[in-house]
């Protein structure tokens, strides 16, 4: 009895914590466990966009650093005085040497024309040419171009140079005849001067034309004139040659009191005025209108011809 009881308790004790760790299957649906909750995963945030991308601000530019100009007017009229003496001294290659110098020191200053150098180069390339020294006169006026650009007589030089040297090269010749009109054009002294003949040339035309003209009529009209001023009453007792002398002086007296030939032009318009035709009188009052506009054209030329020296 004592060793029955023994393993009864021996099977209670192993059987109890077995059926407490792993329950019995069931059939039924109400007796399953509930399914045990999983935790709630908090929502990922959205990844926030990127930042708009700047563009990069243009670089400044480099700034080079200002170099102090050394040079000064009197090394140019050293090194031209030093191409004076090596040319009287017949030394070329010391002349070609200050030339170059003196281009170094034009564009070192920043002079934009030396046109009292290039005018002296130039002269020394028509004492070449008269000398019939073409290859020289090509290297003389080469350099006046050089130191004067704008120097319409320097492109000149070199124009008559190039036809000296070779008269069948025809195409750098031309080339600086019209780089010397061109340098012409630019030149306000110069194009104002051009202007300024061109102006008194056309005056001048215009008062010898006008002044012709009303002599023409007169003299055309002058017989029928004359006639007519020995009839007057006052005039009718003289004798003919009387009468002609008194015209010409009655003509004549505006330049006897000096008031200027136009005046007797003037009286001597009127003297005809009668005996001509309609397109007479319109040609004579075109002349009589361009003589007496005159002085008016004369100032306005003279206005616009003036030249102090400066683009100011």
């Amino acid at each position: 009895m004592r060793r029955a009881a023994l393993t009864l308790a021996l099977l209670s004790a192993f059987a109890g914590p077995a059926g407490a760790q792993v329950p019995a299957p069931s059939l039924v649906e109400e007796d399953l466990p509930a399914e045990e909750k999983r935790p709630a995963v908090a929502p990922v945030p959205p990844e926030p966009p990127p930042p708009p991308v700047r563009p990069r601000p243009p670089e400044p530019p480099r700034l080079r650093a200002i170099e102090p100009v050394r040079s000064s007017w009197a090394d140019v009229l050293s090194a031209w005085r030093d191409r004076r003496t090596a040319l009287r001294e017949q030394e070329g290659a010391r002349a070609a040497e200050a030339a170059r110098r003196l281009l170094d020191l034009r564009r070192e200053l920043a002079i934009e024309n030396m046109h009292a150098f290039a005018a002296a180069e130039a002269r020394e390339a028509d004492r070449a040419l008269r000398a019939r020294l073409p290859a020289e006169a090509v290297e003389y006026a080469e350099l006046a171009v050089q130191l004067a650009p704008d120097l319409g007589d320097a492109w000149v030089a070199l124009a008559r140079a190039r036809i000296a040297k070779d008269p069948s090269q025809l195409g750098p010749a031309t080339a600086a005849a019209w780089a010397a009109a061109r340098a012409v054009l630019r030149e306000p002294h110069t194009v104002r001067a051009f202007l300024g003949d061109v102006l008194a040339a056309a005056m001048a035309a215009l008062a010898a034309a006008g002044a012709l003209t009303l002599l023409l009529l007169f003299l055309r009209h002058a017989r029928v004139f004359l006639h007519d001023f020995a009839h007057l009453p006052v005039v009718r007792a003289a004798t003919k040659l009387q009468a002609f002398f008194l015209a010409l002086v009655l003509l004549g007296l505006p330049l006897a009191l000096g008031l200027g030939p136009w005046l007797a032009l003037f009286g001597a318009t009127l003297g005809a005025w009668l005996y001509c035709s309609g397109r007479e009188r319109v040609v004579a009052a075109v002349a009589l209108a361009a003589l007496s506009l005159l002085p008016l054209a004369a100032a306005g030329g003279a206005r616009l011809t003036a030249w102090t020296g400066s683009l100011a």
